[in-house]
């Protein structure tokens, strides 16, 4: 489609700053060139600014509560600029305002956005968030010590039991080198180890209307019973101990980036950030790293549960002193000279979030990027619309409130600690039962 024209703004009445909170997310130099273009656009439109940030990684710490009580105590940030906030939950709290009209302009410009975007984001007919870029995420593989196993990531591991017997065939805990680089522990990436299995074995928590909870209703139960009960296997049996990193299960969100960037894991889940860091320190293992389709579960409910994450996006929050100013800065930073920076610093992470951008060089020639731009761009365009804990009902303030809260992780929390699962994912239905009617949904 045709380049979108670059904007150009009067100047607004600011009353008092600009105030803009940045997700600090784990790609620094990432980080520092967002940092940068807002406080170009600022010092272009000569506005006073209140820059800082806030933790991206949203299990490790809720910065919900945080942003609640800014806006409850008539003093909020203008905007904020998130991937993991939902904003189903950020608009039963009253505390973001409907961007509708500008995220519509944008779309006419730009195009349309996944599907998974939407479905996430636009709430009773109204976009609740603007959409600034796509984030690439899902699990990564270090080709070479697979080939040397005659192991091709690209053919070989489109199943999660593939996936396991292939990571515990590469494993040399001698060598530093374990297979399967993930934790279930309390963590934005233990929901997602959690959560995707379960969904890919053909479970999940509620239904299509969102209303009910079904974890512990039929079919589901069965498909989530014997899902934890493989992920159990994976981290208690002594058969695959050989492939576990030692102490993977009191990681938090940033401990297998690092020690994935250490050569120390040939396979993880993680968002793109892990990447672009890994090509802009010019570390080796670049080089070898591929994004890999979502494999399937198994059994009569294996399916392929497949969604664009989380994206990055801005939120104007509640009682925003700033609006045509904060309007005016969103604008700015989805603008293609803006974006062509993000894919630059971050190839292989930033992405379009809209139609417009995904034919520029930078994405496809760059042999950085091109190792995920394929993948993701078919991950990310998938018409089923994958919204985690959500799917396949609508986002819900009381669904997404158990997702900030860590819920996967608590339920196989208690399945390390030695309880049953049967009676786990049982717990854990009421847990959720309660949690739906506490907001005023039915449950069950």
């Amino acid at each position: 489609m045709a380049e979108p024209k670059a904007p150009a703004f009067t100047k607004a009445k600011i009353n008092g700053k600009l105030t803009v909170i940045q997700a600090l997310d784990f790609h620094p130099d990432h980080n520092k060139v967002v940092e940068a273009k807002i406080k170009e656009f600022a010092a272009k439109m000569d506005y006073a600014l209140d820059h800082s940030y806030i933790s991206a990684f949203a299990g490790t710490g809720n910065p919900v509560q945080k942003l609640t009580a800014a806006v409850q105590a008539g003093d909020p940030p203008d905007l904020v600029c998130h991937n993991s906030m939902a904003p189903a939950e950020l608009q039963a709290l009253e505390i973001i305002e409907d961007v509708d009209d500008l995220q519509k302009d944008i779309i006419k410009e730009y195009g349309k956005p996944p599907k998974a975007f939407e479905s996430r984001a636009n709430l009773d007919g109204k976009w609740r968030s603007v959409q600034h870029f796509s984030r690439s995420s899902g699990f990564w593989a270090v080709e070479k010590p697979f080939k040397d196993a005659g192991i091709d990531i690209h053919k070989d591991l489109d199943t999660f039991d593939k996936i396991r017997e292939a990571a515990l065939k590469i494993s040399a805990p001698e060598k530093e080198l374990w297979g399967w680089g993930i934790s279930g522990n309390r963590s934005g990436d233990g929901n997602n180890t959690i959560r995707y299995p379960i969904f890919s074995w053909g479970g999940q928590l509620t239904e299509e209307t969102g209303q009910f909870v079904v974890l512990n209703k039929e079919p589901y139960r069965t498909y989530n019973i014997a899902a934890l009960e493989w992920l159990k296997e994976v981290y208690t049996d002594q058969k695959w101990a050989k492939m576990v990193p030692p102490g993977v299960n009191a990681w938090t969100d940033p401990s297998n980036n690092e020690a994935y960037l250490a050569g120390k894991l040939a396979f993880t889940h993680n968002g793109g950030t892990m990447f672009a860091k890994a090509v802009v320190d010019k570390n080796p293992i670049a080089d070898e790293t591929w994004l890999l389709p979502q494999p399937k579960g198994p059994g009569p409910g294996g399916r392929v549960v497949v969604g664009a994450g989380e994206p990055m996006a801005w939120f104007i929050m509640k009682g925003a002193k700033n609006r045509e100013a904060s309007e005016q800065l969103i604008r700015y930073m989805v603008a293609p000279e803006i974006m062509r920076e993000l894919f630059k610093i971050s190839p292989g992470y930033v992405y379009p979030a809209y139609e417009w951008g995904w034919d520029e060089p930078l994405l496809k020639e760059n042999k950085y990027a091109a190792h995920v731009t394929d993948a993701w761009k078919t991950i990310s365009a998938h018409p089923s619309g994958y919204n985690q804990g959500n799917w396949p009902g609508p986002p819900t303030a009381w669904t997404t409130s158990l997702e900030s809260s860590n819920f996967w992780t608590d339920m196989f929390g208690e399945v390390l600690a030695g309880k049953a699962v049967p009676d786990v994912v049982k717990s854990a239905h009421d847990r959720a039962v309660r949690v739906f009617k506490e907001f005023g949904a039915k449950g069950e």
